[in-house]
């Protein structure tokens, strides 16, 4: 009965602090986010990628330029009977429209417009690995306090018994052997509960690493054995389309086929047309009298021979094309592999944890008969240390069991794309 009621005064002290100022695993992601350089950086990417659309974008609008030339002559000829000045100068201002390219202003700017996409979606992926990482300290640490609870209550059950050990002892009633197995057991108890605060308070540090705070700061969390509801079951083709990992690959595979396609652009035709006003001395510059001149002109470049240069690069922007599909081919089987793995997980952890809390359930109660046969007399201490152990290890077991049905969730939330929404 002081058994009993010893662990009912623990687990609602415990339970009634938790959930006083408890931080929830939605809030510590949001914090997390807020503060994780990682995901900074990918929303830097995403800006700066806008920029380099609206940049290509230029490259179709019409182009004014300026140049200005100027020499001089140290011994200047003669132009019949006059004699030519030292100096000259020149300037122009050209404005020049691009009319054809080969397409390869429409393609970069695709390109550019793809990468934009792959960089948000690249946020995405950051976020979603940033996400994992933060539920699996948040449970990570939120075990290993409940560990550090359970050890602590392990010392106090073992120093219970070695009270009444002791009182039997000094009554005359049992021989020393009782009493040193108990003060051994005690020192067990003491290097456990201190393996466990060493545990907890590493995982708090890392908690506390990802969102800025001070190593030593500490945050009531959710209890490991809180039931969460369970994540909305996905079909592997929703999955597929929810991951960022997958569309990264899908995007990847449409820049390169673009970029074949530019290859082939730049060894086609191009056509610029501009007008080109000049003002300046004449080339034979008499008497320093400027004008202004006005002319049109068009431009055309066509490639005629580079020693097959282009069929090697385009031969290269082939492969590469084709590189990014067996890529994208490998992620696919990756992505089910993993929500196969998830879906299996999910159901064996919970099957697991019905088994580990009925386990508890029975240690629990042996513990109690036990402990009541020996305070009467009717059974060794052995057979009590034994029982306290076997409790330890099935509230170990819950703890563990537990964790891992909360990993298991947030693997099949990462394999179904849910982390990243």
């Amino acid at each position: 009965m002081r058994l009993r009621l010893f662990l009912f005064i623990n687990i609602f002290v415990f339970g009634f602090s938790v959930h006083a100022q408890v931080l929830m695993p939605e809030a510590y992601l949001q914090q997390v986010f807020g503060y994780n350089q990682d995901v900074r950086i990918s929303v830097e990417n995403s800006r700066a990628a806008s920029w380099a659309v609206k940049s290509v974008q230029t490259f179709r609008l019409p182009r004014l330029n300026m140049d200005a030339s100027a020499q001089y002559q140290f011994e200047p000829s003669a132009f019949g009977a006059q004699q030519l000045k030292n100096e000259s100068w020149n300037a122009n201002l050209t404005l020049l429209q691009n009319i054809y390219s080969g397409s390869s202003v429409l393609n970069q700017l695709t390109i550019t417009r793809l990468s934009q996409i792959r960089l948000s979606v690249a946020e995405e992926a950051t976020k979603e690995n940033v996400a994992y990482t933060a539920f699996m300290r948040y449970w990570n640490t939120s075990a290993h306090f409940e560990m550090q609870t359970v050890s602590e209550q392990f010392l106090d059950l073992v120093k219970q018994l070695h009270a009444v050990v002791e009182d039997r002892f000094n009554d005359g009633y049992i021989a020393r052997t009782d009493l040193l197995m108990l003060e051994t057991r005690i020192a067990e108890a003491e290097l456990q509960l201190s393996n466990a605060e060493n545990a907890y308070l590493i995982a708090n540090q890392q908690l506390n690493q990802f969102i800025g705070l001070n190593a030593d700061s500490v945050m009531q969390l959710l209890p490991i054995d809180s039931e969460l509801p369970l994540p909305v079951r996905k079909t592997i083709d929703q999955a597929l389309e929810s991951r960022p990992v997958y569309r990264l690959a899908d995007i990847q595979t449409q820049i390169a086929a673009y970029q074949t396609k530019l290859v082939k652009s730049e060894y086609l035709p191009q056509i610029n047309v501009g007008v080109q006003e000049s003002w300046g001395t004449s080339f034979l510059n008499v008497d320093n009298s400027t004008s202004f001149n006005t002319i049109a002109f068009a431009n055309l470049y066509v490639p005629v021979f580079n020693w097959n240069n282009r069929k090697y690069e385009i031969e290269q922007a082939r492969v590469n094309e084709l590189i990014s599909s067996y890529e994208k081919s490998k992620i696919k089987d990756q992505v089910n592999l993993e929500y196969n793995h998830a879906v299996t997980n999910l159901n064996e952890t919970a099957k697991q944890l019905l088994i580990v809390k009925n386990s508890l359930g029975i240690a629990h109660e042996n513990l109690e008969l036990n402990t009541l046969s020996y305070n009467e007399g009717r059974l060794p201490i052995i057979d009590v240390l034994s029982s306290q152990l076997t409790w330890l290890q099935a509230y170990t077991n819950l703890i563990n069991s537990n964790l891992m049905n909360k990993i298991a969730m947030v693997d099949f939330m990462k394999a179904t794309g849910m982390l990243s929404e």
